[in-house]
C-alpha cells in the first residue's frame, strides 16, 4: 500500500537516524582500534627501552668498577709515598665519583699570595707528582686552585684570589709537563674561596685559622 505523506517522511527519518547511529558506532569502533594499536606500540617501546637501559647499566656498572680498580691502585700508590715521607700535613687524597683527588695543601707549596712554588716542598712531594706524570694516557687531569677568603691586598702580584688559584693551578701544571704529563691531557680552573673544605662563618681565633688553612690548597684531579 502506499505511504502517505507522512508516513513517507517518517520512514526515511528512521532510515536516517538508523544509518547515523551505524555511522557513530564505526568511527568508536575506529578509535578504539586506534587507542589499542598505540598502547601496543608504547608497550612495545617500553619493552624495548627497558632492554636497552638494562644493558647500558650492566655495562656502566662495569666499565665504573673497572675506572675504580685502577684508580684505587693509584690511590694506594700515592698514599704509601705519603706515608713514607710523612706528608699527611700536606698531602691527602680522595677518591670519589667523579675521579682520585690528590689534594695539595697551599699553605706548604706556595709562597703567601703568590704563585711562586717553594723548591722544598716541590721536592718533597716530587715523588707524588711523579707518580701522576707515569699515569696511563687513558687518563685526564685537571689543576684546580682554591684560596681562602682573606682579599688580596693592594700591592699584591694578582688582582683577586681568582687570578692567584687559576695562576696555581697553572704552577703545578707547568711542574707535571717536566714529569711527563702532556698539556693535551691537562686542563686548569681557578675557584678562588667558592668551594671551601670547612665554612669560616662564624669562626674565630684558632678555629678561623685552620679553617683558612685547609682552604687553600691546589687539588689534581684524575679521572677518565
Amino acid at each position: 500500500m502506499p505511504l502517505s505523506g507522512d508516513g513517507f517522511f517518517e520512514q526515511v527519518g528512521s532510515i536516517r537516524k538508523t544509518k547515523k547511529r551505524a555511522g557513530a558506532e564505526s568511527w568508536l569502533m575506529s578509535y578504539s582500534d586506534l587507542v589499542t594499536n598505540l598502547m601496543a606500540i608504547f608497550a612495545l617501546l617500553f619493552s624495548m627501552s627497558t632492554i636497552d637501559k638494562s644493558k647500558f647499566d650492566a655495562v656502566s656498572s662495569a666499565v665504573t668498577a673497572r675506572q675504580t680498580d685502577n684508580l684505587a691502585a693509584i690511590k694506594q700508590r700515592i698514599d704509601n709515598e705519603i706515608k713514607t715521607r710523612k706528608l699527611d700535613g700536606d698531602v691527602r687524597t680522595d677518591l670519589g665519583f667523579d675521579g682520585l683527588r690528590v689534594i695539595f695543601q697551599g699553605s706548604s707549596m706556595f709562597e703567601s699570595a703568590s704563585s711562586n712554588l717553594i723548591p722544598e716542598s716541590i721536592k718533597k712531594v716530587d715523588p707524588i707528582l711523579a707518580a701522576v706524570g707515569s699515569m696511563d694516557k687513558m687518563y685526564q687531569v685537571s689543576l684546580e686552585g682554591h684560596t681562602d677568603d682573606v682579599p688580596l691586598g693592594k700591592s699584591a702580584k694578582y688582582s683577586d684570589n681568582w687570578a692567584l688559584s687559576s695562576a696555581r693551578g697553572a704552577a703545578l701544571l707547568a711542574v707535571l709537563r717536566t714529569k711527563g704529563l702532556p698539556v693535551e691531557r691537562m686542563n686548569v680552573g681557578g675557584y678562588a674561596d667558592t668551594r671551601p673544605v670547612q665554612s669560616v662563618q662564624n669562626l674565630q681565633g684558632e678555629a678561623l685559622k685552620k679553617a683558612r688553612s685547609l682552604n687553600r690548597r691546589v687539588v689534581v684531579r684524575i679521572f677518565q
